[in-house]
Parts: structure tokens; sequence; C-alpha cells
């Protein structure tokens, strides 16, 4: 396993849809009150926790009785409307038990990549984490004017990661790393620098879900290193993955900060 160099303060930690979504697409309640009860862990021990969460567009479409993932970007805009909501609900619930406020941040990346909004949503952060609430984040795709496609969150996350100034990002979904297909077959534990034999790996995977997912974690992985966050892909359903990083351990393959010492 590898181990990271210090232990982290401030985290992001990506949830996938399918971490958070039961096989017949409604949401999994037991699941996200098992991540409320780690993230309650790691706050106990200090750690500021940042969550990006997937899970509205689905969500929607459960209320409005829509089995099939719309084509139609106005009606995946009108599932997200109706799901966030109920997402927001749903997390609230989770995190009761622990006596945990939540916090609901919809962006785009206007809102990170634009000057004024950039400092607005840090210093928001920023403030939520001083009265230990727990930030929830998703993209804001009611009013995304770009077709609403896999993998957003992911590079999304990474933003956020940089602009909390975060020590670490955990991409959590049903892969439990970057696997070495071509080669060994097993997972990658480390990755100091993202060459072009790693995106090769991620390109060679078999599947539409882990194509799609592993290309965009590279990406965000990308976008993490280079601003200064290590960043972890594991599989979030295993409990150890959050908890082990308390004794600085990581599940799953990690990319270490490119200046890191």
């Amino acid at each position: 396993m590898a181990r990271l160099h210090t232990k982290p303060s401030r985290i992001v930690i990506k949830l996938g849809t399918g971490m958070l979504t039961l096989e017949n697409g409604s949401i999994n309640n037991h699941r996200l009150a098992e991540i409320a009860s780690e993230v309650g862990l790691l706050k106990n021990a200090g750690l500021e926790v940042i969550l990006v969460s997937s899970g509205a567009i689905g969500l929607g479409m459960d209320q409005l009785k829509i089995h099939t993932r719309p084509q139609d970007l106005a009606i995946l805009q009108s599932c997200a409307a109706v799901g966030q909501s109920i997402l927001t609900e749903r997390w609230r619930q989770a995190f009761a038990p622990q006596e945990i406020v939540v916090a609901q941040i919809l962006l785009t990346q206007e809102d990170i990549k634009g000057a004024n909004r950039h400092i607005a949503v840090r210093n928001t952060l920023d403030n939520l984490l001083a009265e230990e609430i727990v930030p929830i984040i998703n993209e804001n795709d009611t009013i995304s004017n770009e077709e609403i496609r896999f993998g957003d969150n992911d590079i999304l996350s990474a933003m956020v990661a940089s602009l909390s100034k975060s020590d670490l990002l955990c991409i959590l979904s049903s892969i439990p790393g970057l696997i070495d297909i071509k080669g060994t077959g097993e997972i990658v534990e480390e990755v100091l620098e993202i060459t072009e034999k790693i995106i090769r790996m991620a390109q060679g995977t078999n599947t539409q879900t882990s194509v799609g997912g592993m290309i965009s974690k590279i990406e965000a992985a990308k976008l993490a290193t280079s601003s200064g966050t290590d960043m972890i892909i594991a599989d979030g359903s295993n409990r150890s993955v959050l908890t082990s990083l308390l004794k600085k351990t990581v599940i799953g393959t990690l990319f270490h900060k490119t200046n890191f010492s």
C-alpha cells in the first residue's frame, strides 16, 4: 500500500452515482449513512471535509418516473432540478445522527474560473469549514448550456480541491484504482508522474463505464496534482478507504502532487 507523506488536514471526497444508488437507480440511504459516519470519524480526528456528490439526475428521474436516461438536455436539466433538493435532503438526514450540519453549493466552471466568483466560493467554503459544516457540492446542471456527460464531477472535484487548497482529493467509485490491464493486471499503487504510459492504462480499460470514468479521473489527477493536491482513486464500497487516511495509508491508487518534498 502507498502512504501519504503527511496526514491531510482538509480533504475533498468525490462520490460517483454508482456509490450512492442501488441497482434500480434509487438512492442507497444505507450507504449515505455509512459515508456520513466515516466523515464523522475524520472530522472527530480534526480533518475538514468537503463532499462532491453526484446523484441529482438519477433522483430526479426516479421522482419523475423516467426509467431511461434522457438524451434531451432540457429533460436532463429538469431531472437535475427536481433531484438536487432531494439529494441534499437525503444527505441532511444521513448526517443528522452525527449532529453534523451540511450545506449545499451548486457550481459551474464559470464560478470557479471567474476571479470574483472564485474568491467568493473559496471564502464561503472557508467559512463553512470553520463552523464545522460539511459543504456538499454538485455541478449546477440545471443551468448548464453544455451536454451533461459522465465524468464532469471528477473534474469539478479537482477544481474544488485546488480552489479550497485541500491536501487531498479522494475520488470514490466502483473502480478500485488504476489497473495495469496490459501489464501486470494489478492496481498501480503510486503514480509519481502522469506519463503517456499512465494515460494508455486509462484508455485500455475494457468497459463502457470504466473507459469514460478512468479517463476523466486521470484528467482530474492532472489538475489536482499540478495544484499541490495529492489524489486517490479507490473503491468507495471499502469502508477502510477513508479511515485508513488517518494512518496515512492509501487503499487504491495514490497520485502524488507534483511539488511535494
